[in-house]
């Protein structure tokens, strides 16, 4: 789906981050394969574009001396909009729009070490 074709595109994507959400929105389809193909392509240059977001987001995160293994997981955590949906989920579409937007105005500054830390991602200081 949309992950494999990411991983196929950019053989070092790390798109671990996304596969939660796009395993609970992406579905297989009966349309053609062709056609299912250029959907799933579609949704894949949207994963890149979001992507870019993120990563520009941990950059500036380590800029301010946050580190952990997982800042992109902690970021993407932080912009998905799934976490506070109860039932139905909108189409994968709109969330990763969603996504974008949120990623595109991710402050910084309220981030700290201990929010890392609370999510499991820190290492301890022993």
């Amino acid at each position: 789906m949309a992950l494999g074709l990411c991983y196929e595109k950019k053989k070092i994507f790390a798109g671990g981050a996304y596969a939660p959400i796009l395993r609970r929105l992406e579905a297989f389809s009966d349309e053609p394969l062709r056609k299912a193909l250029a959907s799933h392509e579609k949704r894949a240059d949207a994963v890149f574009r979001l992507d870019e977001l993120v990563t520009a987001v941990v950059a500036k995160l380590k800029t301010r001396g946050l580190s952990s293994p997982y800042l992109k997981s902690f970021v993407v955590a932080r912009i998905n909009p799934l976490r506070w949906i109860k039932g139905e989920p909108p189409p994968l579409e709109e969330v990763l729009k969603t996504m974008r937007e949120r990623a595109a105005k991710f402050n910084v500054e309220k981030i700290r070490q201990e929010d890392l830390a609370a999510t499991g991602g820190a290492p301890d200081d022993d």
